[in-house]
């Protein structure tokens, strides 16, 4: 089951992203952080990986894949743990959504249906939000200690 749940959870991927506003690793490039998740070294990163690119103008991804590529070559477990933790915040949100959708169609007059699954929902998609920015940060911070 929870490889079906997994395989749901990347497949609505952009549309969770979409909810918080694009993709934490292209917004930390950007300089755009989220309060629980700071990153300060934004403009330092980006130009290192512009020096390592051969394009001319990059995209945001093209330079965080060149980071990532450094990340997972890495001995940093970090990584590795906090894609992990980024995946399970996923699969919890997409199963969520699913008890969510079962119980509206079957109990959709009962409003303890809305009143308890609604706050969960919110209260995990922010935490999805908060992993998938942890999660882009490490990858970058990796790169900048790269040796």
């Amino acid at each position: 089951m929870g490889y079906f749940v997994n395989t749901i959870g990347s497949w609505l991927e952009n549309f969770y992203r979409f909810f918080y506003k694009g993709k934490p690793s292209v917004n930390l490039l950007k300089g755009k952080d989220i309060p629980k998740v700071k990153f300060y070294r934004s403009k330092e990163v980006r130009e290192q990986l512009k020096n390592e690119c051969k394009d001319e103008n990059p995209s945001k991804e093209k330079l965080f894949s060149i980071a990532m590529s450094y990340a997972n070559q890495s001995d940093n477990s970090r990584v590795s743990d906090f894609n992990a933790c980024y995946a399970l915040s996923r699969s919890f949100l997409t199963v969520l959504l699913i008890i969510f959708i079962l119980l509206v169609v079957k109990l959709y007059i009962s409003a303890w249906v809305y009143i308890i699954m609604i706050p969960l929902i919110l209260i995990s998609w922010k935490r999805l939000m908060e992993r998938d920015y942890y999660y882009a940060r490490e990858v970058l911070f990796t790169y900048l200690n790269k040796s």
